[in-house]
């Protein structure tokens, strides 16, 4: 079981890993603050053996909008259960990609919304952050989705291609601080 739930977390690392694009400007009222998100992935996924896992990711996001508008963001994740335990994070500044396996990634502001997307060998997933008018409260968005019923396969950071059965996240917040959260 410890070896499964190992494989399950490093298929797993490389989801909403993103690269974040200048595409489009920060909002004005979302300078020197920062957006943070949490959540949990309940994943049910086929390990390449054929065995099932069903691990619990949780997830989270650190967004820091400077007062030049520039974004920064810090990536975790970790899972901690009776047969393993492990945690990972990345960092990324304007125009860095975060190690992973997606094959493309993303994030922009875009229509009022910080829009993150990560390509998968097969499906995608999108996170979208949206905004109160005054910028003061937020929420997050996750959708995973496939093609022509073609199932959701991402590859681990172990090189190993994995097919996942259902992706559910779960527990989503979102706030927003003044200031800069990595300084703290």
């Amino acid at each position: 079981m410890r070896v499964l739930l190992s494989i399950a977390l490093i298929a797993v690392a490389s989801i909403f890993t993103i690269e974040l694009a200048d595409a489009g400007p920060a909002p004005p009222q979302l300078r020197n603050k920062s957006i943070v998100t949490r959540f949990v992935l309940q994943i049910q996924q086929r390990a390449p053996d054929g065995r099932f896992a069903t691990p619990a990711i949780n997830v989270g996001y650190t967004i820091y909008v400077s007062s030049a508008g520039r974004s920064f963001i810090r990536q975790s994740r970790s899972i901690n259960n009776p047969y393993f335990s492990a945690s990972r994070t990345t960092e990324a500044g304007p125009g860095q990609t975060q190690s992973g396996n997606s094959e493309q990634r993303e994030m922009q502001f875009s229509g009022g919304k910080l829009v993150g997307n990560a390509v998968f060998i097969s499906g995608a997933a999108r996170m979208q952050i949206g905004f109160d008018p005054s910028y003061a409260r937020c929420d997050v968005n996750i959708q995973f989705g496939k093609a022509g019923g073609a199932p959701i396969k991402w590859k681990g950071l172990d090189g190993v291609m994995y097919t996942v059965e259902s992706v559910t996240p779960t527990g989503m917040t979102c706030t927003i601080q003044d200031g800069n959260a990595f300084s703290s």
